[in-house]
């Protein structure tokens, strides 16, 4: 490929970083806004399954928008219309209203999360994802803390009307970023051919088996984490009697941790067996800080747990996107990275269900401890038969007797 257009890396993660911070403002304000004015549980937990679902429900069509229109002018149409429906929400106080334009703001981030995932290969090659991923984590990270944070001191000067001008004011960023950056992915065949043949099979990310076991450990790792997110304010707060301010120190470990093992990520074997191996130690180290967190006597001692998890945390998103841009052909990745997208907001999706009702009937440190368990179980037992299927792949593409495609993955 052509030399690696770093600037665009640092445009988009800057991007990113503001949108989310943007998001997190607006619906921390959202939710802060609709218990003032006295809507109930059940309005709060709609508000946050209206930004967790379309992710889950529109991967396909999500996918298939991202690789087959330009990137370029899917952005500049999408982002705005955004900004629109953000200013849309100054205009109403009925929480119906307010809950339907979040899902449609989150239906806009379902196609422009995967474009711009799918732009990463192309700005600075597949081999340099890892490093790209980690810079735009690290973006991200800023945004994730600073977004509650805003949120709880602009909600209490102007109610929700600042909040969501600057988000919609991330948006408009976000269509600029798209406008400005060099690389771009065009339209691609919706079903390619051979020149002298039938048309090529169309790529479908449950082919590769390697592939989807990766994504299932994934998935019940993201949600058990989400698990544990429920129940460590209650743990910490509640079990161990820590204040406010070391609860905010816990959540901030974790943060840091996943800043550190993104970066951790960046570093090693540069084959897809090698990135199998990262995110199956990011995976352990995720349920096992989850799992020692549980265990703890002293708040104190949940951050160490915290920092590890976050590493965790951090290594297998940015390997997990490194697979998914190896391993699934450029005229194909939007659909990789939609469903992938779709894998981890759906297991969010279901932590948190599943938290609130055990919740109701177990502790929150049994929560923490079964949760972390079961993940590590569940990775253990699948990790080390995807390994063995990796190997198995690696040794099959470098017999030269093994016909072209037939071993698997995408370099």
């Amino acid at each position: 490929m052509d030399e690696p257009r770093w600037s665009d890396v640092y445009l988009t993660a800057s991007a990113r970083g503001i949108s989310v911070c943007g998001d997190l403002l607006a619906a921390t304000s959202l939710a802060v806004v609709l218990q003032q004015r006295g809507a109930g549980g059940y309005a709060v937990a709609a508000l946050l399954l209206s930004a967790s679902l379309p992710p889950v429900l529109l991967a396909r069509p999500s996918g298939w928008v991202a690789d087959r229109f330009d990137s370029r002018r899917i952005v500049s149409v999408v982002a705005p219309s955004q900004a629109l429906c953000c200013l849309a929400m100054l205009t109403t106080s009925a929480p119906v209203a307010l809950i339907a334009l979040n899902a449609l703001l989150a239906c806009g981030v379902a196609v422009t999360q995967p474009v711009f995932a799918a732009l990463a290969p192309a700005m600075v090659g597949v081999e340099n994802v890892p490093r790209a991923s980690a810079i735009s984590q690290t973006f991200t990270s800023a945004g994730m803390f600073a977004g509650p944070v805003l949120a709880g001191a602009l909600v209490s000067v102007s109610g929700l009307w600042l909040p969501l001008l600057l988000d919609a004011a991330s948006f408009l960023a976000i269509a600029v970023v798209g406008l400005v950056i060099r690389t771009r992915r065009t339209p691609r065949p919706a079903v390619p051919s051979t020149p002298d043949g039938p048309p090529v099979v169309a790529y479908r990310v449950r082919d590769d088996r390697v592939l989807v076991v990766a994504l299932g450990m994934v998935a019940v790792v993201v949600a058990a984490a989400n698990l544990m997110d429920v129940a460590v304010v209650f743990f910490v707060r509640g079990t161990l009697h820590a204040s406010a301010a070391m609860y905010g120190v816990v959540m901030g470990s974790w943060m840091l941790g996943l800043v550190c093992g993104s970066w951790a990520a960046a570093r090693g074997r540069t084959d897809d067996h090698g990135y199998l191996i990262r995110l199956i130690v990011g995976l352990t180290l995720v349920s096992v800080g989850i799992l020692a967190g549980g265990t703890v006597r002293e708040a104190g001692w949940v951050i160490p747990a915290f920092v590890l998890g976050g590493m965790g945390n951090g290594m297998l998103g940015s390997a997990a996107g490194t697979l998914v841009a190896r391993r699934t052909p450029q005229s194909a990745r939007g659909m990789g990275f939609a469903t992938l997208g779709a894998v981890i907001n759906g297991a969010m999706v279901a932590g948190f269900v599943v938290a609130g009702g055990l919740l109701e009937v177990v502790s929150p440190r049994l929560v923490m401890i079964g949760s972390g368990a079961s993940a590590l179980a569940l990775v253990i037992a699948s990790g080390l038969p995807v390994l063995a299927m990796s190997r198995r792949q690696r040794r099959a593409a470098d017999d030269p007797r093994t016909p072209v495609g037939a071993a698997g993955g995408n370099a």
